[in-house]
C-alpha cells in the first residue's frame, strides 16, 4: 500500500525553514544562522541520526546551524567514553570531591581563587548566599522599624555579612557559617534618629535578638538556606542543613556564650567560603538518579535560583512556562528496555539526572539517552555549591554513566556535549575531554580534535575538517550533498489522517494545483538538503 500506518514510531515535524538572529556567544545581532523545525513526534532513532547530522533540540524545537554563515561556528562534538583518558585537572576535580564527601577535612577551594559575584566596599565577595542573607536582614529591619515606629531617616547602615574564617569555625556552634555586626551600627543609627515618641531597644544585644526573630519569620528568609541566631549583639547565620553544606564539625563547642567578636574578623584569601579549610564531617554520599523528564517543583526552584544567581536573570525571566519549554518538554518517544532489549535499564528518551547529597538536590543534568549516546543538554546547580566545580563533576559522572551502560548496551558508547565553539572561551572547555571528535560540517565525517585541528580553527573559524591533511577520521552517516538530486516522490508527508508518500499524494491533487505542488516540493527539497537522506522517512507536514 502507498499509505503508511499511523504509528507512534514515525517521526513528524513542522518545517520552520532558515532563520537568523543574534549570536548568544559574541552578541552579533544577526550572527546566528540556522534551519529549524518543530517536532510533533520524534523517535529516539531518528533523533540520533539527526544529531549525527549537526541538529540539536531545545524543547520540541530542533535546529541545525549553518556554520559557513555564522560568526561563531558550532561544531558537533562527541567523545568515545571507552577511549577517554582523564587529564590531571579532571583527576584532581574527582579526587577533591571524593575527599570532601569522605569527610577527611578538605573542602574544594576553587571559589577562593575565582571570586563569584560582586564585591562590597570592604572587598568582601558577595556570593549569592551572602546577598540573600543581606536581603533578609534588610527586610527584617524594615519590619522591626514599622512595627515599633522607629524613625529611619536616611539609609540604615547594614554592615557586611562575612563568612567565618578558620579560627572562628573552630569556636562556632555547629553549622555556623556567616556573621554580621550590623545590630551595633543599626542601634547607633536608631539612637541618632530617636524621638520622644519611640521606645528603642535598650542595647544592641536586644536589637540583635529582635532582628534574628524577624529574619527567621520574614518572607525574604523563607526561601533562604540559613537561619539567624543572636549572640551578644552579633547576628550569626547557620545552614538549615549544615551537614550538607560541609561545615559540620565534630566535638565543637555549643556554648551560648560564643561571640564571633572574640575572634579575628579578617579573612585571609585562603579562608574565603569554598577555600581549603579544616572541616571534620561524616561521610556524605553523592547519589545520582536518572528521572524521566517531567515538571518537578523542587527542580524548577533550583533552576530559578541558579539562573538568578549565576546568570543574573530577573525572576520574571525564569517563569515556569519558560522552564518547561526549555528543559522539560520533549518530542522524544520513550523506549523501554522491554521494547528494545539493546536499551539501557532506564530505556531511551529524555531524562533529568538528579544529583543529591544527603537527600538535598544540588544539581540537575538535562540529558537525552539515545541508541548510540548520552546527549548532555543543560546543567543547573545550587549556587551554594559553586566551589564543588559541579560542571566538571557532572561531565565526569555522565561519562561514568555511559561507560557503565555500554557494558550491556555496546552501541551506547558516545558522550555528546552539544557544540564546540573554538572562538568562544566558555565553550572550548568541551575539547578538554580527550580524545574528542568534531563533525565536519561538509563531509559529515568525525575528525579527532588534535592540536593541529585547533591551530587550523585559530586561523579560520569555518573549516572543512575532513579536508585537513593528516586528520584522523571516522565515517559518519551519509547525507545529501548540495546539487544531488533528492527523491521527492518517496518522501513521507504527514496529513491529519496519517502519513503517505508524496508521490502518492501528488497524483491525487486536483488539476490546476501545479503552483501548490511546486511550492511544497521546493520546501521539501530545501529541508532535505539540511536533513539528509534519513529525512525521507520522517513525516513532513504539508
Amino acid at each position: 500500500m502507498a499509505r503508511e500506518e499511523d504509528r507512534k514510531d514515525i517521526s513528524v515535524i513542522h518545517d520552520s525553514g532558515p532563520s537568523s538572529h543574534s549570536c548568544g556567544y559574541c552578541g552579533n545581532p544577526i550572527g546566528f544562522h540556522s534551519h529549524g523545525m518543530h517536532a510533533k513526534n520524534l523517535t529516539v532513532y531518528d533523533y540520533q541520526d539527526l544529531l549525527d547530522g549537526g541538529w540539536r533540540r531545545s524543547g520540541t524545537y530542533l535546529y541545525k546551524p549553518d556554520l559557513s554563515k555564522m560568526c561563531c561556528p558550532t561544531y558537533t562534538i562527541r567523545l568515545d567514553v571507552n577511549k577517554f583518558t582523564p587529564s590531571k585537572a579532571q583527576k584532581k576535580v574527582a579526587r577533591r570531591l571524593e575527599r570532601f564527601l569522605a569527610g577527611d577535612g578538605t573542602a574544594p577551594k576553587s571559589a577562593a581563587k575565582k571570586k563569584r559575584g560582586k564585591e562590597d566596599n570592604n572587598g568582601a565577595t558577595q556570593t549569592p548566599a551572602i546577598l540573600s542573607i543581606q536581603t533578609a536582614i534588610s527586610e527584617a529591619f524594615r519590619l522591626v522599624a514599622d512595627e515599633h515606629q522607629f524613625q529611619t531617616q536616611g539609609s540604615p547602615p547594614l554592615s557586611t555579612v562575612k563568612p567565618l574564617n578558620a579560627k572562628q569555625l573552630k569556636l562556632a556552634p555547629k553549622g555556623t557559617e556567616y556573621t554580621s555586626s550590623c545590630p551595633f551600627a543599626l542601634f547607633a543609627f536608631l539612637k541618632k534618629n530617636e524621638s520622644t515618641h519611640t521606645k528603642l531597644p535598650p542595647n544592641p544585644i536586644t536589637l540583635a535578638e529582635i532582628l534574628a526573630s524577624k529574619f527567621n519569620s520574614s518572607s525574604s528568609s523563607s526561601s533562604s538556606d540559613f537561619v539567624a541566631h543572636a549572640e551578644k549583639g552579633h547576628l550569626n547565620f547557620s545552614s538549615k542543613d549544615a551537614a550538607i553544606q560541609g561545615r559540620v564539625r565534630n566535638n565543637v563547642s555549643t556554648s551560648s556564650d560564643f561571640n564571633v567578636s572574640q575572634t579575628t574578623s579578617t579573612n585571609s584569601p585562603d579562608e574565603q567560603p569554598g577555600s581549603e579549610m579544616e572541616v571534620s564531617m561524616e561521610r556524605q554520599d553523592l547519589e545520582i538518579r536518572m528521572a524521566p523528564s517531567s515538571l518537578i517543583e523542587e527542580e524548577y526552584q533550583l533552576y530559578k535560583k541558579y539562573q538568578m544567581a549565576v546568570h543574573g536573570d530577573a525572576s520574571w525571566e525564569c517563569s515556569q512556562n519558560q522552564y518547561v519549554r526549555f528543559l522539560v518538554s520533549s518530542p522524544l518517544t520513550t523506549v523501554s528496555k522491554e521494547d528494545d532489549p539493546s536499551a539501557p535499564e532506564c530505556g531511551y528518551g529524555a531524562f533529568h539526572m538528579q544529583y543529591r547529597v544527603g537527600g538535598k538536590l544540588i544539581a540537575v543534568g538535562v540529558v537525552d539517552v539515545l541508541p548510540r549516546c548520552l546527549s548532555s543538554k543543560y546543567l543547573f546547580w545550587d549556587p551554594d555549591f559553586a566551589s564543588w566545580s559541579l560542571g566538571r563533576v557532572s561531565a565526569l559522572k555522565e561519562i561514568e554513566w555511559i561507560q557503565e551502560a555500554s557494558k550491556l548496551s555496546p552501541e551506547l558508547k558516545y558522550y555528546y556535549m552539544g557544540y564546540y565553539i573554538h572562538s568562544c572561551p566558555k565553550m572550548k572547555y568541551k575539547g578538554e575531554y580527550s580524545p574528542s571528535e568534531l563533525m565536519c560540517p561538509v563531509g559529515y565525517q568525525w575528525v579527532v580534535l588534535t592540536d593541529s585541528v585547533r591551530k587550523q580553527l585559530e586561523e579560520s573559524k569555518f573549516t572543512v575538517l575532513s579536508e585537513l591533511p593528516g586528520v584522523k577520521m571516522e565515517r559518519n552517516r551519509s547525507y545529501v550533498d548540495e546539487g544531488e538530486e533528492v527523491d521527492l516522490d518517496n518522501q513521507l508527508v504527514s496529513l491529519t489522517a496519517g502519513c503517505v508518500r508524496w508521490g502518492y499524494l501528488k497524483e491525487r491533487v486536483k488539476e490546476g494545483s501545479k503552483s501548490v505542488i511546486d511550492s511544497v516540493e521546493e520546501s521539501i527539497r530545501a529541508w532535505r538538503l539540511v536533513c539528509g537522506a534519513k529525512g525521507m522517512d520522517i513525516g513532513y507536514c504539508v
